[in-house]
């Protein structure tokens, strides 16, 4: 069976998603506290979360490293409002260790309408929605970042020919949609 985990990358709470042996095994988040302002407390708190991130995923992985990580894309044009520059670093970093040469994990980049479509079938749905849609499949989903890393999970689920939810029509299409790490995942 596959492995796959889901990330809604945040600075203040990461939604982390595990689907192993044909179903969602875990949904959960890691935060940080806010309120850095200087240069060493940004710092900090983005080493900080990375670090809690890698860990979660290190300490439910039981030793086997997912098969397939799939990351919400981050926001690249528009108002660039609150800490862009920091989610910035925040993203890169954890990506950057999710393709390390000690994880080798195959990484895909699917933007939000993308995945709001996937989920709902409206690429416009907002948060209330997303979680009402994920707590229909999984009811032990908490918060809207749970809910976003639980419909990437599943999304890359499916991608590796999994049925991890029904696949109606708009989400076999929106499979074709996102920076997909490999041709022929689908063959893991």
């Amino acid at each position: 069976m596959s492995t796959v985990i889901g990330l809604d990358i945040s600075l203040t709470r990461t939604g982390i998603a595990l689907w192993r042996d044909g179903q969602m095994r875990t949904v959960s988040t890691v935060s940080q506290p806010i309120g850095a302002q200087s240069w060493d407390e940004r710092n900090t708190r983005i080493v900080g979360q990375a670090g809690s991130i890698i860990r979660w995923l290190s300490e439910n992985a039981c030793g086997q490293l997912p098969d397939l990580a799939v990351i919400e894309a981050p926001i690249l044009h528009g108002p660039q409002t609150g800490s862009f520059f920091d989610r910035s670093g925040l993203w890169h970093g954890v990506y950057s260790k999710l393709r390390s040469s000690g994880w080798r994990i195959p990484v895909a980049v699917v933007n939000v309408a993308t995945l709001k479509a996937w989920a709902t079938g409206k690429g416009n749905a907002d948060k209330a929605m997303m979680l009402h849609a994920a707590r229909r499949e999984w009811p032990g989903v908490l918060n809207d970042d749970e809910a976003d890393a639980g419909w990437l999970a599943a999304m890359g689920a499916a991608k590796l020919g999994h049925e991890p939810v029904e696949m109606t029509a708009w989400r076999v299409s929106g499979l074709t949609k996102g920076d997909w790490p490999l041709d022929g995942l689908e063959t893991l």
